[in-house]
């Protein structure tokens, strides 16, 4: 891109950061209020020293942004260098994020034409006058695993680097980026940083500054951030013990039910519609029971295994469709191009769900389905066929099974439809929270509008009981405590273990690696494979009394008798 006159002297970010600073303290830029407040709120810390590097510790020596989706955080985070280039020990900046669809999400805010020259009027950096006109922008640089060997000429040179996690490790591992140059680490949808890959990020850039962003302010497997804040409060279990919590304390904190409150709020607004039944028929053992709502309740309620397979009945799935694509195709006939999202049970449940609605007209033929066994990202994270053919607008409906969430994000999806049983909040923000990224038009109104091209539609089934969790979603959670624990767990940060290496002999095809349990496995994991190598067993070689006699100098030719 761009190639800055700054970037081998002074450093662009640390030239430019005057500049940045008055207009941000003069309100010459067209940022919302909760926006400048972090960017002062993390330059307060940066003065304080709070963010030198020397001062990591297991619960200081980093900050924390919870910004809600679509509240604003790409253009905090794009200011971010701008505001501590003044104290940052490096000049370039890198922004670090889980996979390859994130790290495109975040170069669509830098367009360039066919040339790769700067499209100055789509860039936030000029369009909510951050830099004013004629200044000239950062030298980015997309690191990018398929186009490697073209950097070398300039990526010493770069201001800004954008790159997924899975590379930088093989990037850091050969030593090819120069830690010194790197002044300040911007950790993208935070919460995966306790993996240990990421450990072994931070152990190499030790001289950057570190500022975590996230939209979610807890893990389920309750690993906590490294070097961030933790407050512990008394909680009751389900069976009425208490017990001591952890959440993670962040230094700015703007929750999607912050930005519905702002007029006009920079999100979509959303409503919830359920599909009603006033009896079921169920089949059990090849007989037709029919169930009231009550019933209903009281059996899903005893056998959790019973309500999983009625989910998979046509009888339950098809009025929650039907109100769903009337929803849809209402919303399309004001000549805008919503889409809709369906979240299936399991594997066998999306394929039937996505035979169903290949079955309506509006739907014949442009419906997308991916699972874990099917298109959707690759090992390095970059979106497939299907996704790009529901970006593109060929799919209008994309049917999954836990494959759409953080990184995921097209303006124009507005329909949701969870047909699955969801328990956890977290699920439930990341199911809803694909729908809610605002539209060019009209602010949504107070009153909920199908039609409204701001306001986004959840569709489901009255015996999910989804009801509630939506409305919490809505009103919003006080804290965020990371799950599963009977105490307090201990914060301190896991010492960096050396990666174990291959050292037997290893033949392709004649050895196989079976995981039988991968539930539990989260976006960010390591899968580390071990084995007990048992040392081979020499022979005990035969006893030989001359061999010994020689060995001690008790044999020779004169001490032999002859007889």
């Amino acid at each position: 891109m761009f190639d800055s006159p700054f970037s081998k002297s002074v450093g662009y970010f640390n030239h430019y950061s005057p500049v940045v600073s008055e207009r941000l303290m003069s309100g010459k830029t067209k940022l919302f209020g909760h926006q400048k407040e972090a960017l002062v709120k993390i330059w307060e810390q940066a003065a304080n020293g709070e963010l030198e590097p020397r001062r990591r510790s297991p619960n200081s020596g980093a900050s924390l942004l919870v910004m809600g989706v679509g509240t604003g955080k790409t253009a905090v985070l794009t200011s971010l260098p701008f505001v501590l280039a003044p104290y940052m020990q490096g000049r370039q900046t890198m922004i670090v994020v889980d996979n390859c669809t994130l790290r495109g999400r975040i170069l669509q805010d830098f367009p360039t034409d066919s040339r790769h020259c700067p499209v100055y009027e789509q860039w936030p950096l000029y369009n909510l006058g951050i830099l004013p006109p004629g200044v000239p922008p950062p030298q980015i640089a997309e690191l990018r695993a398929e186009d490697w060997k073209s950097y070398g000429f300039n990526l010493d040179s770069a201001d800004l680097l954008v790159v997924n996690r899975q590379f930088l490790l093989q990037l850091v591992s050969r030593g090819d980026i120069d830690p010194g140059n790197v002044g300040l680490l911007l950790i993208d949808e935070a919460h995966h940083s306790p993996a240990s890959s990421y450990r072994t990020v931070f152990e190499y850039f030790s001289t950057s500054m570190l500022v975590f962003l996230t939209g979610s302010r807890f893990r389920s497997d309750s690993k906590p951030i490294p070097y961030i804040r933790y407050n512990t409060f008394e909680s009751e279990s389900e069976t009425g013990s208490k017990l001591m919590r952890y959440s993670p304390m962040a230094d700015f904190e703007f929750s999607i039910q912050d930005a519905w409150k702002l007029d006009p709020p920079p999100i979509k607004k959303l409503m919830y519609k359920e599909a009603t039944s006033r009896a079921l028929l169920v089949l059990e053992n090849g007989v037709e029971v029919e169930y009231s709502r009550e019933g209903f309740f009281a059996k899903a309620e005893s056998d959790r295994e019973w309500l999983r397979q009625i989910l998979l009945a046509d009888a339950f799935c098809m009025p929650v469709l039907q109100q769903a694509v009337s929803i849809l195709k209402s919303k399309r006939a004001t000549g805008q191009p919503h889409k809709m999202i369906v979240r299936a049970l399991n594997i066998n449940h999306a394929h039937r769900l996505f035979k169903l609605l290949e079955s309506f007209d509006l739907l014949a033929g442009k419906v997308g389905l991916v699972h874990s066994d099917k298109d959707g990202f690759d090992l390095a994270g970059r979106p497939t066929e299907v996704y790009k053919k529901f970006f593109s607008g060929e799919y209008i409906c994309l049917v999954h099974c836990s494959m759409v969430g953080e990184g995921f994000s097209h303006e124009w999806a507005s329909v949701c439809v969870p047909l699955c049983v969801i328990r956890s909040l977290t699920v439930a923000e990341q199911e809803f929270g694909r729908i809610i990224r605002r539209v060019q038009g009209r602010p949504p109104g107070k009153f909920p509008d199908y039609n409204h091209e701001n306001w986004g539609v959840v569709v489901t089934h009255e015996m999910l009981e989804i009801g509630p969790l939506f409305q919490k979603f809505i009103e919003g959670m006080p804290t965020a405590p990371l799950s599963g624990y009977g105490e307090t767990p201990s914060l301190s940060v896991e010492p960096i273990l050396e990666k174990p290496r291959l050292t037997s002999e290893y033949e392709a095809g004649e050895t196989t690696l079976t995981l039988t349990n991968t539930q539990t496995l989260k976006p960010g994991d390591l899968i580390l494979l071990s084995a007990t190598i048992q040392p081979v067993a020499q022979p005990i070689p035969k006893f030989d009394l001359v061999e010994e006699l020689r060995s001690t100098g008790s044999l020779s030719i004169d001490n032999i008798e002859w007889h």
